[in-house]
């Protein structure tokens, strides 16, 4: 199980990246404002997550539950893309990526080539991932928080993006 941790007031950079695994709690990674995601390869070699404020998606080398090879896999630009917030991974291998404050989520390609976007109408797009016993739809979860304007802030989107998801991971 991977999951971050980081400081309520958004202020500090000092959220860490954890791996909770048979032999406990293990701290992989920190120096992070928001840490969400993480997504994982359909070969369980790469680790995706995103870093919220630094408007960066990071990829990792995955292999025997230890990652290596830290890299900048997408950056935002906060004006017009707003900030990668949580993410899912199809079984083509497509990262969709939430946009919190861009009202979209996209796709994009193992390469990290944008393939498509979805558009929603709300502008804090907080996460997204497939489900249905086809793993064919795609739900996108919302925030209302400071959106007294948007009638549809806060709602739970369902749409058939036209691929699936993977199987989810059991955890042992």
């Amino acid at each position: 199980m991977w999951f971050g941790t980081m400081d309520d007031s958004e202020q500090e950079a000092n959220g860490c990246f954890y791996r909770f695994d048979r032999q406990g709690l293990s701290e992989v990674d920190s120096g992070y404002g928001v840490p969400n995601g993480p997504a994982i390869s359909a070969d369980g070699t790469t680790l995706y997550h995103t870093d919220s404020p630094a408007g960066t998606v990071y990829a990792f080398d995955l292999a025997a539950g230890r990652l290596a090879n830290k890299r900048a896999y997408l950056r935002f630009d906060p004006d017009n893309d707003g900030y990668p917030d949580g993410m899912t991974l199809d079984a083509e291998g497509g990262l969709w990526v939430a946009h919190w404050d861009g009202g979209r989520v996209s796709r994009f390609l193992p390469d990290g080539t944008l393939d498509r976007q979805i558009s929603l109408p709300a502008s804090r797009i907080t996460s997204c991932a497939f489900g249905g016993d086809d793993l064919a739809t795609l739900y996108i979860t919302t925030a209302s928080v400071d959106r007294d304007a948007e009638p549809q802030a806060g709602a739970l989107f369902a749409v058939r993006p036209g691929v699936v998801g993977q199987l989810p991971c059991v955890y042992a």
